[in-house]
């Protein structure tokens, strides 16, 4: 597995763009797709992007597979028709909707205490996993990818389909075998989309040259669901006070696949201090507007019993510092954009703290500059 307090720092001396250049150029030479000229076409939207980046990737990898004879791309199947399904299920959406990643706790932990350029090699890694895990072929290797990047699942249906094979096995249960058979069941076609859809964030993000944007990830260390209710409308508990929000986490609810979608899954604790006890992080991408004000906002979450609240602040100005900042919110108020002044003025590039049995923690990686990276959490302690 990745060793997340010694990253490999390959990439750091490319910019953004440059990262994202370079995964579009060996995409380019494995599925003889360019991504780069659908990311430079100054005629479409960032939807319009995301939507025809994701669906010739993997129109080019599905078709591939199956001309190489490979028995986990196979179609005019049953298999192969319940797979497409789910495919085309997650790419109806209106909105652009990220899934969750999943990281056992101790990476968790790791990645809770990056700063500074840290977050940054971060960021960069991540995206070159998410490459290597869309060339795999067999649910063996996409394990072995995803494993190697440090993460656990890519969705939540893929960690439901683990956590089953992982209790089937009894005592003798370790993560590899259990993740190979649980991207098994959930099938290939699947575990793949969901890979590619984060890729595509992840290269957008990298690669669009507004120079204010923030990729964020929100990780849940508790033993709650949290949504960030009627985020989609205008009065939803997501204030943009700037800019857009370019895409947004929302996934399945584990254990419950037909229930209305959550922003964040809560941790999966096998109990015992379980080493292969693991977590869920939201993804989110802000991005600017025309003009001179940068990508601000703040999202506010709720557990789905209404017991615990908190709200996430970020802020990519112009003319000021970046910044964050997070907190338990014991009373909650409809006036979001003033919370959001209250919390912006207040901003930091990290906090961290403990406040009613848990701890928070939210940072960016600089105060200068545009091209931010932030990673927030909470955890139960």
């Amino acid at each position: 597995m990745l060793d997340y307090t010694n990253l490999p720092t390959t990439f750091n001396h490319l910019t953004p763009r440059e990262m994202a250049l370079d995964v579009c150029g060996r995409i380019q030479a494995r599925h003889n797709v360019d991504l780069a000229a659908i990311m430079s076409s100054p005629s479409l939207s960032y939807k319009e992007k995301r939507r025809m980046m994701i669906e010739a990737l993997l129109s080019a990898k599905f078709e591939a597979e199956y001309q190489s004879g490979n028995e986990f791309f196979a179609n005019e199947t049953d298999s192969d028709a319940s797979e497409l399904a789910q495919v085309k299920n997650l790419l109806a959406d209106d909105s652009d909707i990220e899934p969750n990643i999943s990281f056992p706790k101790k990476n968790a932990a790791v990645v809770r205490n990056y700063t500074g350029s840290e977050l940054k090699t971060y960021v960069y890694n991540l995206t070159k996993r998410f490459e290597n895990m869309q060339v795999a072929s067999t649910p063996g290797q996409l394990a072995l990818e995803i494993l190697g990047g440090g993460l656990l699942t890519v969705g939540v249906p893929m960690a439901v389909e683990t956590v089953k094979a992982y209790k089937a096995m009894g005592a003798a249960a370790k993560l590899l075998p259990a993740l190979k058979t649980g991207i098994t069941k959930l099938g290939m076609k699947t575990a793949v989309a969901a890979v590619v859809v984060v890729l595509v964030a992840l290269l957008l993000y990298l690669f669009l040259e507004n120079p204010k944007k923030i990729l964020a990830f929100v990780v849940n260390e508790t033993d709650h669901d949290f949504i960030v209710k009627n985020w989609k409308k205008d009065g939803g508990d997501l204030h943009m006070e700037h800019g857009h929000m370019a895409d947004f986490m929302e996934d399945n609810q584990f254990g419950d696949l037909s229930a209305p979608k959550v922003q964040i899954q809560r941790m999966v604790d096998f109990g015992d201090e379980d080493p292969e006890s693991f977590v869920f992080a939201g993804v989110y991408f802000a991005n600017k507007n025309f003009g001179m004000l940068g990508a601000e906002g703040i999202m506010r979450f709720t557990s789905l019993d209404g017991s615990l609240c908190f709200a996430h602040m970020f802020a990519v100005p112009y003319f000021k510092d970046n910044g964050t900042n997070i907190g338990i919110q014991k009373t909650t108020t409809a006036d979001l954009a003033k919370l959001f002044r209250t919390m912006y003025d207040a901003r930091v590039t990290r906090k961290d703290f403990v406040d009613g049995g848990y701890r928070l923690t939210s940072t960016v990686n600089d105060p200068r500059g545009g091209v931010v990276a932030a990673i927030a959490s909470i955890t139960k302690v």
